[in-house]
């Protein structure tokens, strides 16, 4: 089965240009080496859990080129929700606005460029789904910042905890401990912590 059949047709070319372009970096061609993306099958599963969750106030922290932005963006779409993506690089930043208007999302996305740990602790949420996929010394204080913001049943989901499980031990330890989430490690991908706030 084509991997990319499940998203919208202008979407789903959008996002199979930049899964090219991941390829090409690897074979040794310069292709956005600083911005690493989401792996392919944790990006099906987010989108997959954003449909069934049925969730409409998605934020991204660490948003890259717009791989996971795209996936992320056209399941809330579909959820008739909304995006907040947060990205520190200005260039990086604006690369992934030109792609989400290709994919015809940018009435979806809202972007903001900067340090994200202000940008989040100045968002009013709530939030339903986060997606933390940034320098992993900051997952520990987003969650914090994203306890208050987060409604009942939300994810929050952190990326690479497999590939970075001693920097992000911390971090693991917090949210398997809190008394509002519950939360499992997924071996999908580079490893995501899935953390369901349970009331």
């Amino acid at each position: 089965m084509d991997p990319f059949a499940v998203l919208d047709e202008r979407v789903a070319r959008v996002v199979e240009e930049l899964e090219e372009q991941r390829q090409a970096s690897r074979g040794g061609v310069p292709s956005y080496p600083r911005a690493p993306m989401l792996h392919p099958e944790s990006a099906r599963l987010l989108h997959l859990l954003v449909l069934v969750g049925k969730y409409r106030r998605l934020l991204e922290i660490g948003s890259g080129y717009g791989y996971s932005t795209l996936w992320l963006a056209e399941a809330a779409h579909r959820n008739g929700g909304t995006l907040v993506t947060c990205e520190i690089e200005p260039r990086v930043a604006e690369a992934n606005r030109t792609h989400v208007a290709r994919a015809g999302l940018q009435g979806v996305v809202s972007h903001l460029v900067g340090d994200a740990r202000q940008n989040v602790a100045d968002l009013p949420g709530p939030f339903d789904f986060v997606l933390i996929d940034t320098v992993k010394a900051d997952y520990l204080t987003y969650f914090e910042l994203l306890i208050p913001k987060m409604l009942p049943n939300g994810l929050i989901v952190a990326d690479n905890v497999i590939s970075h499980a001693a920097e992000l031990a911390e971090y693991l330890e917090r949210v398997k401990s809190h008394p509002l989430y519950e939360s499992v490690t997924v071996p999908i991908g580079a490893g995501l912590e899935i953390s369901r706030r349970v009331r």
